[in-house]
């Protein structure tokens, strides 16, 4: 009966393997989903400021019953944000579009509270950038949200053409 030596095994796959000519030369590149090149870097950052007034209530926005810093208004600010972080790094005819929005709306917020919206962009995939956001308050730094934003860049003249009436 022969004993099984896991070295002994592997050694003879090195030598199998390394006995081939040609390997394929398999490449991984990152998908390119709208398969356009853009030429923005990650790492950019933006930031967005808002003192809540009456107009930024739920009940203002008409998404909930209590008088506290609405969700929508939230995801506006964030999305305020992402437009600051590439300010000027777009050409003159293009712009974003918001595709995704994914957020967890943590803490509640009253009236006349400060509060900063912040984001980076963590990924360029052709014309899709992908932005990871927080927003807290200005006083005290309490953490009021945090947030995945996805946008699109598009053709401005293009973009409008296509909007249905």
């Amino acid at each position: 009966s022969q004993k099984f030596s896991f070295s002994s095994h592997l050694r003879e796959l090195y030598l199998i393997i390394s006995s081939f000519k040609y390997l394929p030369d398999y490449k991984v590149r990152s998908i390119n989903a709208y398969r356009n090149e853009v030429e923005l870097k990650t790492g950019l950052r933006g930031t967005a400021f808002l003192e809540v007034e009456k107009n930024d209530l739920s009940v203002a926005f008409k998404s909930g019953e209590v008088p506290v810093l609405a969700t929508p208004r939230v995801v506006a600010l964030i999305e305020e944000a992402t437009l600051d972080a590439i300010s000027g790094s777009l050409e003159k005819n293009k712009t974003t579009v918001g595709m995704r929005v994914r957020i967890d709306h943590l803490t509640p917020i009253s009236l006349g509270v400060s509060i900063t919206a912040h984001t980076i962009l963590e990924q360029v995939d052709g014309r899709r950038l992908t932005f990871s956001a927080t927003v807290e308050t200005e006083k005290g730094k309490l953490l009021v949200a945090n947030a995945t934003i996805t946008r699109v860049i598009v053709d401005t003249e293009e973009f409008l053409n296509s909007v249905k009436p």
